[in-house]
């Protein structure tokens, strides 16, 4: 089933995707746990440190498309993804978003 534009089920589509990765992401995170804390005790910097934060990284077109409409930002909110938007001409980062 597709969903159209405007269409509330596209809300849902994108909010379980996301939030699929999302899961996928915290399996990832928790894998890398047990050898980043192998590496503390070595004396290596930890890998995972609370100060380095995530960001998805999506075009300046695909956030003009998509993210600009209230449905797709109450998704990212409530999510709490936070975005690098890109400029893929110029190669050149426009907007951090937390």
């Amino acid at each position: 089933m597709t969903s159209a534009a405007g269409d509330p089920t596209s809300v849902s589509v994108l909010g379980g995707a996301l939030r699929g990765h999302a899961l996928r992401l915290a399996r990832l995170l928790e894998e890398l746990d047990g050898p980043a804390r192998r590496a503390v005790r070595a004396g290596h910097p930890d890998p995972t440190a609370p100060e380095r934060e995530l960001y998805l990284a999506i075009s300046d077109r695909v956030y003009e498309r998509l993210f600009t409409r209230q449905s797709f930002r109450v998704v990212v909110e409530q999510l709490r993804i936070a975005l690098l938007v890109v400029n893929l001409q110029t190669e050149e980062v426009v907007q951090w978003i937390n």
